[in-house]
């Protein structure tokens, strides 16, 4: 579990804007639509778009947050799919926590 809190605090450090969070926070929402969309469709274009998701949105988060390139040239480095390196899985769980988690912050840093 220690391994999974550190992941995300590298995962934070490239994830900072609300914008980016939020697209982050979409990409695993729609994911999470498409799965269930095909379940009950069986269609598998569903299916086609699960992976193809988090190239284009957490890619737009990370243009408008103004760290594309750093963020692909550390995920390369890392041979991950991620700056943090972490798995697939823990990355979607990352997405997910984190917009909740900087409303938080914002909400109780006064």
């Amino acid at each position: 579990m220690d391994d999974f809190f550190k992941k995300y605090e590298e995962f934070k450090i490239y994830h900072n804007t609300f914008l980016n969070l939020a697209f982050h926070f979409a990409t695993s929402v729609s994911q999470i639509a498409f799965a269930l969309l095909f379940l009950k469709t069986y269609s598998f274009w569903y299916l086609l778009f699960i992976p193809i998701i988090p190239y284009l949105t957490d890619g737009i988060g990370h243009i408008l947050e103004g760290n594309f390139f750093e963020v692909l040239l550390i995920s390369k480095l890392k041979k991950s799919t991620n700056s943090s390196g972490a798995s697939g899985f823990k990355n979607f769980i990352y997405r997910l926590i984190a917009l909740p988690d900087y409303l938080w912050y914002i909400a109780h840093r006064g």
